[in-house]
């Protein structure tokens, strides 16, 4: 791991989730910074006003909508985030999606045209994606 990894900050949203708690703890395994997102530290994903404190400065960023990913208010409320974290240069954005859900297609569409695949977000090494679970319920009895 080189040393710009090393002081990387991962946003993590839903990191005392199941899967948050998980990334969280690799995030952390791996040397890097997590800054754990959730009402309780002043973030909420109904309120955008709440949005950049949490970003600002941060390298990456691990999405978890806390309702229904395939519902239509979070398309926009992924798109409107993305987009806040492009504007203020977080470089890595992932979104866990749901396999086999047709709905969650439009949140992942959202997070796709949210200004993360423009020239500017490209040259500066910029990346998203969606992780579409599949069985999470295996995850709760992982290690």
């Amino acid at each position: 791991m080189t040393q710009n990894a090393k002081n990387m900050t991962v946003v993590v949203t839903g990191a005392s989730g199941r899967t948050g708690s998980r990334v969280a703890r690799a995030v952390r395994a791996a040397g890097l910074e997590v800054r754990a997102a959730s009402r309780a530290r002043g973030f909420d994903w109904e309120d955008p006003t709440t949005w950049a404190g949490t970003l600002r400065d941060a390298d990456a960023a691990y999405l978890v909508y806390p309702s229904d990913v395939g519902a239509p208010a979070a398309t926009e409320g992924v798109g409107a985030l993305a987009r806040e974290a492009v504007g203020l240069g977080v470089r890595r954005l992932v979104l866990l999606s749901a396999r086999g859900e047709r709905q969650a297609v439009a949140t992942e569409e959202a997070l796709k045209t949210s200004g993360a695949t423009g020239p500017s977000y490209r040259r500066r090494g910029s990346r998203r994606t969606s992780a579409r679970g599949r069985w999470w319920r295996r995850c709760g009895r992982a290690g």
